[in-house]
């Protein structure tokens, strides 16, 4: 490359030095996050949920989203999984606890945005306790005979 001394040689340098680095100009908007629909899980000893973030977006052609980080615990940190799709396995809830799980989607300019769905834990089915309460009906039935 042949370097010109003279200051109208440095402005000519110093534009073709500046037009060999692309700018990366920002989005026209940052990614959208998508969690999922709320879900309800029965409970049980263990209860393995799984959560879809594939519905994630990003509305500028030029960019995608690069980083899908799960918050499955509730604790504000988006440490627990990564990837569009997970599951946990989630063990020790009452019934009629609430639990926020938390998406978030970064995409190739650094932009972020999150996402939260509701896992909602809620009693066994009725319809067990039922059939086991019958049956019980009709043992105590057959003994009286």
């Amino acid at each position: 490359m042949y370097v010109h001394r003279s200051p109208v040689g440095a402005a000519v340098l110093l534009a073709v030095c500046a037009s060999a680095y692309a700018v990366q100009e920002p989005p026209d908007g940052p990614p959208v996050a998508d969690a999922g629909p709320d879900q309800n899980v029965d409970v049980t000893v263990s209860t393995l949920v799984c959560f879809d973030g594939t519905g994630s977006y990003h509305e500028d052609p030029d960019y995608w989203i690069e980083d899908y980080d799960w918050d499955l615990n509730g604790d504000g940190f988006f440490d627990d999984a990564s990837g569009a799709t997970t599951c946990y396995a989630y063990a020790g809830f009452s019934a009629g606890t609430d639990l926020f799980v938390g998406l978030q989607v970064t995409d190739n300019y650094g932009a972020t945005d999150e996402d939260f769905l509701t896992v909602h834990f809620t009693p066994e089915p009725a319809t067990l306790a039922l059939v086991a309460l019958g049956g019980l009906g009709l043992a105590a039935r057959r003994r009286r005979r």
